[in-house]
């Protein structure tokens, strides 16, 4: 299975997600790494990339090994 994109963020809670793909209407994605995918509007994406808590895992971790 391909590697699928990290991020840590708020979508209902805090906590991980994976993106399964990012489409002009539509993103794949799902809570954790296990589970099944949800299908969620651009526009709630949008939002969530916005979100100041927003970053990828590497960026995240890397975070906690300087502090």
């Amino acid at each position: 299975m391909k590697d699928l994109s990290t991020y840590w963020c708020y979508w209902n809670n805090y906590g991980t997600v994976q993106v399964r793909s990012i489409g002009h209407k539509w993103v794949w994605l799902r809570q954790g790494s296990t589970g099944q995918f949800k299908k969620i509007r651009r526009a709630a994406w949008d939002s969530i990339t916005k979100h100041e808590s927003f970053m990828t895992l590497d960026e995240c971790n890397h975070r906690l090994m300087i502090r």
